[in-house]
Formats: C-alpha cells, sequence, structure tokens
C-alpha cells in the first residue's frame, strides 16, 4: 500500500502570521514551509498556494483511498490520479 512519507499531522494554512508577507503551512510541532509575497506574489496568489500546500496529505490519502477503490473510475479520470499519486510519491 502507498503512504505518504512526509511530516506527519494536521497541516494548517496560517495566512499572513504576525502581519508580515509571510504565509506559512505549520503542523503540531512546527513549520512545513513558508511563502514570502515579498518574491513578486500577490496576497491572493499567495493565499491560495499556502492553502493547497497544506491540503496535500489530506489530497494525497483521498486520491490513495480512490486507487484503492478502483472499480468504476473511467480511464481518462484513473490516469490523473494515478499521475498525481506518481507525482506526489515518486
Amino acid at each position: 500500500m502507498k503512504n505518504f512519507n512526509g511530516t506527519k499531522g494536521e497541516w494548517t494554512a496560517h495566512l499572513n502570521v504576525l502581519d508580515s508577507d509571510v504565509n506559512s503551512v505549520l503542523f503540531d510541532f512546527g513549520t512545513i514551509c513558508t511563502i514570502d509575497r515579498n518574491i513578486g506574489l500577490n496576497k491572493k496568489d499567495a493565499d491560495a498556494n499556502i492553502k493547497i500546500i497544506a491540503s496535500a496529505p489530506d489530497m494525497l490519502q483521498a486520491l490513495i483511498s480512490l486507487e484503492n477503490e478502483n472499480n468504476s473510475i473511467p480511464k481518462p479520470i484513473w490516469d490523473k490520479v494515478q499521475n498525481a499519486i506518481e507525482k506526489a510519491l515518486g
């Protein structure tokens, strides 16, 4: 069975931490990553990026679950599921 081997725990998006231009993805014991808007990102893009990063482990688990239930998934969707899992775990 495929599993996510990254940082365990709940990943949470924190937007504009301490009123700065930095967004962060945090977990129980620290920081997963940060996005600094000073590199040319607008607030909308920086906020969207940090939210997608924070949801990555949950989305990966959903895709793995979907892959394990491959009963009636149309081929184009099946290919996308497998490609996304491979991109995350490969």
